[in-house]
């Protein structure tokens, strides 16, 4: 069985959509070691893999404030 040109779907156009909460690299890292609590032993080497990534910053899906909120 064909099926017709008619029946087909058809794209007529694309679009791209980011969450509107877009925060730095340094912003998101600096929340996610507050949030963890690490020792001040360990601070530069976390910052250092953070940096290495190359990312200069994300668009998160929530606001990072209420982040925190979302722990079980």
């Amino acid at each position: 069985m064909s099926v017709s040109n008619a029946q087909r779907p058809l794209m007529r156009s694309i679009g791209r959509a980011l969450p509107q909460n877009y925060y730095l690299q340094e912003v998101i890292s600096a929340a996610l070691w507050n949030e963890w609590g690490g020792n001040d032993d360990n601070r530069s080497r976390f910052e250092r893999i953070h940096r290495s990534v190359g990312v200069r910053g994300r668009h998160l899906a929530l606001p990072i404030a209420g982040s925190s909120s979302l722990r079980g």
